[in-house]
């Protein structure tokens, strides 16, 4: 002991740490790699987890564009739905009170006073041929019906061919014509791919209309007839047996041979005098002009229907 104080022979704990043994650092090494590789795989881990986080949100985020996308478009065609039903009440009122303001009104109107009421097959129909267009009007059975005034005339016709052709496939119109000096006339109209326009009257048995006039309708088997209609002209008819052609022309163009053929048929008639009984030759002569004329009036159909006026405006309704 010195100056009262003690001195240690040997401090154990001085620089023991910083003195380890080769052991004791060895193992700190290791323990400390062991944390760096543990940090690694966490910091690897945390890295993967974050991206994939990342991605998930991105695919959320357009998840989420498209579904307001989507319920935008929704919202659009809900608006667009309402205002086509809307559209659609104001277009049935307006057919409503038109039909109201036509009840009774010829020819926009049948027998009984109802609206005539065009069934159109939208999307289910076709132009048809001249020929196709004569095969379907020789089948219907339109104008099989009796023209009266009290329970079917011109808009019943009309409105029944109309429905029947559009029915088969066949695109029909139904037409209004009028006239300077007398009633409006109800019709229809086909537009064939080969004639175009073709307007049709198939107005059945009604003997006033018809000349020469005969007491049975067993005569003419067929009262469909091609109708020729232009502003300013003449309506006319022609069987359908024997129209070769919608053309107005062609209308007129019967028309000269059908006087040619009435003005012989009166020189026949003058000639023969009311007689019976004739002797050769004359017999022979008589019998020979006889079937010249029964050729031509086979040829000009055996009778005609009487024009009904001068045409002043024409309507047609698709």
């Amino acid at each position: 002991m010195l100056g009262g104080k003690a001195i240690p022979l040997e401090d154990k704990s001085i620089g023991y740490e910083h003195y380890e043994r080769p052991e004791r650092l060895e193992s700190k090494r290791s323990e400390t790699s062991g944390r760096k590789a543990n940090m690694t795989w966490f910091h690897r881990h945390l890295k993967l987890l974050v991206a994939t986080l990342v991605i998930g949100c991105i695919l959320m985020t357009g998840l989420g564009v498209l579904a307001l996308h989507n319920y935008q478009e929704y919202i659009y065609l809900t608006d667009q739905h309402h205002t086509t039903l809307q559209q659609y009440e104001v277009l049935e009122s307006q057919l409503t009170d038109l039909e109201e303001k036509l009840r009774g009104i010829l020819p926009y109107s049948k027998a009984s006073g109802a609206s005539i009421r065009l069934l159109n097959n939208f999307g289910k129909t076709h132009n048809p041929t001249w020929e196709e267009l004569k095969s379907f009007l020789r089948a219907d059975g339109t104008d099989e019906h009796s023209y009266y005034y009290a329970t079917f005339i011109c808009g019943d016709f009309a409105e029944m061919l109309h429905n029947n052709a559009e029915k088969v496939g066949i695109r029909a119109a139904l037409v209004v014509v009028s006239f300077y000096n007398d009633i409006p006339h109800a019709l229809n109209a086909f537009y064939t791919t080969d004639k175009g326009l073709v307007y049709v009257d198939c107005t059945g048995y009604d003997l006033g209309n018809v000349y020469p006039k005969w007491d049975s309708r067993s005569e003419i088997d067929n009262w469909d007839k091609i109708a020729y209609v232009a502003e300013g002209e003449e309506y006319g008819c022609i069987s359908l047996d024997i129209a070769n052609s919608p053309n107005y022309n062609f209308y007129e163009n019967y028309l000269d041979r059908h006087e040619e053929y009435t003005q012989e048929v009166e020189r026949y008639t003058e000639e023969l005098g009311g007689r019976y009984f004739l002797e050769e030759p004359e017999y022979s002569y008589f019998m020979d002009w006889y079937n010249r004329l029964e050729a031509k009036r086979r040829e000009l159909g055996g009778f005609y229907w009487k024009p009904l006026g001068i045409v002043s405006d024409i309507e047609v309704y698709w």
